[in-house]
């Protein structure tokens, strides 16, 4: 089974009740007539719990390159929110 949306594709494995997490990264980002996106394998063999707060910390990442503690944990809480929303639907 794979779950996927437009920045990751986790992978389940049934034989270890864990999944591969695979996050999107840009090749050559530099380089306007060179760049492409591309999944990169970020882990083997987690809980979805961790995929889940590493998609989050990925994401932060992304738009952010400085923190305050404050403004790290206001942006952890709505991205959750947002994907514990996914699971009232």
């Amino acid at each position: 089974m794979k779950i996927e949306e437009e920045d990751f594709t986790l992978e389940y494995d049934d034989n270890c009740n864990r999944f591969d997490l695979y996050l999107m990264h840009t090749k050559n980002a530099k380089d306007p007539e060179k760049r492409a996106d591309e999944l990169k394998i970020y882990g083997y063999g987690m809980p979805l719990s961790m995929c889940v707060s590493k998609i989050i910390n990925y994401r932060i990442a992304k738009g952010h390159d400085v923190l305050s503690l404050e403004q790290y944990f206001e942006e952890y809480r709505k991205q959750f929110e947002r994907l514990a929303n996914l699971m009232k639907m």
